[in-house]
């Protein structure tokens, strides 16, 4: 996975990312559209359900990416009985 690097993160105000089993997987990149004014961003107080949303999304991508492995390896399984 390719990480942020230091100039990119900087037009965000948070970066959170994604977690499966330890691994990241994804993220989050929040920025605030007032970029004039130097101040804390609203983004900050929705912070805990925005993080949620990015865990629960988390958790249904995972699923996707499993159902789907499982479904190539049914087809894989069922060309090798025919074989």
């Amino acid at each position: 996975m390719e990480m942020i690097g230091s100039e990119q993160s900087k037009s965000f105000d948070v970066v959170i990312p994604f977690f499966h089993q330890k691994s990241i997987i994804a993220y989050v990149l929040l920025g605030d559209l007032d970029e004039q004014e130097l101040k804390v961003s609203p983004i900050i107080k929705h912070l805990p359900f925005i993080q949620t949303l990015a865990n629960i999304t988390a958790v249904a991508l995972e699923n996707k990416r499993l159902t789907e492995k499982n479904l190539r390896q049914e087809l894989l399984n069922r060309e090798l009985e025919m074989a």
